[in-house]
């Protein structure tokens, strides 16, 4: 039987569960704190990562800078072997690919390694080519994804580099607050099943689903990119224009382009500094188009699917962006796509972006 894109969607609790268990962070971080306790607590931590992985560390990247207490850079790999330098603080750099064989983060991770700066990657295939190049591998500890397009390599990298981040905190003797720690962590996760049931509610809206022709995904904060991985979720299984925006830029340009047709999706957590503002655009937002819906870790009302769980703002893309890896899959099949057969079947070959 083939495992589909929603098997793997439904599977998270499981896997990414079983990867936070006290035991197996041990295991899988033994060599990162083998590395921190001889290089010491960095300065400044610098990550390599593209695609999906970006946009999951990229979700995590202010709750690591409040763990941590220093500054936390997402580079894409591109842009640092062409244009850029590590900036003269950057004492630990990490490299995230799920596969180990992306090939703009394993030249820029020669580029570390020439530089003599400390390596961390974090990937789901400790034996890839990636991995070979690191000073530490820290496996995702989920297996390898099965399918095209990833879904629990996506929480699984932003739980991996949130734990990462506390581990950081603790070679430098420095106390992580309740609602941050490794422990909060794992009580997002836990909520998984409510997660997956009730993001149902976006996943099965006839309407949003049998009416999307354009789609802008709306985030704030570190929901910035989940809204960017919405957008790429959606992009690559569904075949449709879309754009995951941060809500202040959305209204400074973008906005000008919403029609009555287009389809409004945007999030928000309870108590964060945005959801006033969010719930301000979405009502805005929803007498000049027809399809708006916003996905909340608070509660349900009009126009908002809540997911009614007990997280923090730093920590809710573990759970926001299930629904919308749940959504781009209802679509995909509403619009006939085999996610089995990769789109463009010659791209890899004519621009090499993976290696073998």
């Amino acid at each position: 039987m083939t495992t589909t894109m929603w098997d793997c969607i439904q599977d998270q609790p499981a896997r990414v569960g079983a990867s936070l268990e006290s035991a197996r962070v041990d295991e899988r971080f033994a060599a990162v704190r083998a590395l921190l306790a001889r290089i010491g607590s960095p300065r400044h931590v610098m990550v390599l990562a593209t695609g999906s992985s970006s946009n999951a560390v990229s979700a995590m990247r202010l709750h690591a800078e409040r763990v941590t207490g220093v500054p936390v850079t997402v580079i894409e790999p591109t842009l640092f072997t062409q244009y850029g330098t590590a900036h003269a603080d950057v004492d630990l750099v990490v490299a995230v690919s799920q596969r180990g064989t992306s090939s703009s983060t394993l030249e820029a991770a020669d580029r570390i390694r020439d530089m003599g700066i400390p390596l961390v990657v974090i990937t789901a295939v400790p034996s890839s080519p990636l991995a070979a190049r690191a000073d530490a591998v820290l496996d995702m500890g989920i297996g390898d994804e099965v399918v095209l397009y990833s879904t629990i390599g996506v929480t699984a990298t932003m739980a991996t580099f949130a734990v990462l981040a506390s581990e950081i905190a603790a070679a430098a003797r420095r106390p992580v607050d309740a609602e941050l720690s490794v422990d909060a962590l794992r009580r997002v996760v836990d909520q998984y099943p409510v997660v997956l049931e009730r993001g149902l509610a976006l996943a099965d809206d006839r309407d949003l689903v049998e009416t999307a022709r354009r789609i802008s995904v709306i985030g704030s904060g570190p929901n910035v990119a989940t809204a960017r991985e919405a957008e790429t979720k959606i992009a690559e299984t569904c075949r449709v224009p879309v754009q995951g925006e941060e809500l202040e830029a959305f209204m400074h340009g973008p906005i000008f382009e919403m029609q009555r047709e287009h389809t409004v999706l945007l999030m928000d957590v309870p108590g964060s500094p945005a959801f006033d503002r969010t719930r301000q655009f979405a009502r805005f937002a929803a007498r000049h188009c027809d399809h708006v819906a916003t996905v909340s870790t608070g509660t349900s009302a009009d126009g908002v699917i809540g997911l009614d769980l007990e997280v923090s703002d730093l920590l809710s893309p573990l759970a926001l962006v299930i629904p919308f890896q749940m959504y781009s899959w209802r679509l995909s099949q509403h619009r006939g796509i085999d996610l089995t057969v990769q789109e463009f079947d010659d791209f890899d070959e004519a621009m090499k972006t993976k290696v073998s």
